[in-house]
């Protein structure tokens, strides 16, 4: 695609660290879509980790540049991305989370540049209480465009930050592809089916409190007191060692918790339906990507989530966060035909080719770069 504008903009992503989250996996996602025409760097105020995303999912086009944050406010962190961001001289700044507070310095200074700080969830969610005072100072001494993720964070962005931050960018999901690993997976699928017909659910979640996999769990033992034949698989970070505790008690024989798994994709083609069970929800990235892979997803109605599960059309939503409440979208399931979920299963990948892709999230970002990169 030729743009608009003659120069190539040197754009700066700058994020906490590359943990496995929606956050993270979506700044990767477009970073690797934004270096096809732009000059991108990805700065992780912390060091890299094996515990982390793999590198090998960021293009090699993408300058990565990681720092030694540790944890808690750290003075001299400032004056290291200063100094990093001094070296780069980008023309937009794209902070999330944290990167906002730790690039104020430089973008105090430099007034030239176009600023844009995500805000990826519910915003008391996103960042602390002081974060949010320091914020609502900085935006007062220089423009900065904030963005939701979704309609639902957007309301409360205005609510905290004020009305004329109203803009949101749905997140987007790039194209999964199944790896040479899909065979493995799908006869290791099979194996945990006691029969031909078990139905087989998946989550795709890190085991922590907002995820709310204490209500998946026992939704699930509930179908299964109820005869229903179907297994839940489990793929996620271990990051509540408390909630895994507590999962690993409620555990029914038909529920496996396989871990983190970078081949979601493989995993994802061999299923039937997708869980959320989340307590709240900026849009979730996981959702996305099983409808991407025509997987029909059953949540609970958690913040964004409904902007991309249309219920009864794309998928189903819960009433609410309880447990009948999950057990009833999850019968709603059951109660349809083959021919019924196959139509529910297109509509959930036409919603994402229309609406969530990579592509359309970040033109629009590339749209919005172009318009405030020249305030000054």
């Amino acid at each position: 695609m030729i743009y608009p504008w003659s120069a190539i903009m040197k754009i700066a992503v700058v994020i906490p660290d590359l943990a496995c989250g929606g956050a993270e996996k979506l700044c990767m996602n477009l970073c690797n879509y934004l270096v096809a025409t732009q000059e991108v760097f990805l700065i992780s105020l912390c060091k890299h980790t094996k515990e982390m995303y793999p590198l090998y999912l960021l293009d090699s086009k993408v300058n990565l540049i990681t720092l030694s944050k540790h944890s808690g406010l750290n003075r001299e962190l400032f004056i290291r991305l200063y100094r990093a961001l001094e070296s780069i001289k980008p023309s937009v700044i794209h902070a999330n989370m944290a990167g906002l507070l730790y690039s104020a310095p430089y973008i105090l200074k430099h007034r030239q540049l176009g600023v844009f700080y995500t805000v990826h969830t519910f915003v008391k969610a996103d960042t602390p209480l002081w974060y949010r005072y320091f914020y609502l100072c900085l935006l007062k001494l220089r423009r900065v465009e904030i963005v939701a993720n979704s309609k639902a964070v957007s309301k409360t962005v205005q609510k905290v930050y004020g009305k004329a931050y109203d803009k949101y960018i749905h997140i987007g999901s790039r194209n999964l592809s199944i790896t040479e690993n899909y065979w493995r997976v799908k006869q290791e699928v099979a194996n945990y089916k006691p029969s031909k017909g078990t139905q087989v659910f998946i989550h795709l979640a890190r085991i922590a409190p907002v995820k709310n996999q204490l209500l998946l769990y026992k939704s699930f033992n509930q179908l299964f007191e109820e005869g229903y034949d179907v297994i839940l698989l489990v793929l996620g970070q271990m990051q509540s060692k408390s909630i895994f505790h507590q999962l690993t008690k409620l555990a029914h024989p038909r529920i496996f918790f396989l871990g983190r798994k970078e081949n979601i994709a493989d995993y994802l083609a061999t299923v039937d339906a997708f869980c959320l069970t989340s307590d709240y929800e900026g849009l979730s990235l996981a959702t996305i990507e099983a409808m991407s892979m025509r997987v029909i997803p059953i949540c609970t109605p958690a913040g964004g989530v409904g902007e991309v599960v249309k219920d009864g059309y794309s998928g189903f939503l819960s009433e609410d966060h309880t447990v009948g409440g999950y057990v009833n979208a999850v019968k709603r399931y059951f109660s349809l035909n083959d021919r019924d979920k196959e139509l529910m299963r297109e509509n959930a990948f036409r919603t994402y080719k229309k609406d969530f892709t990579i592509e359309q999230c970040g033109e629009q970002y590339l749209k919005l770069y172009k318009v405030y990169s020249n305030y000054s």
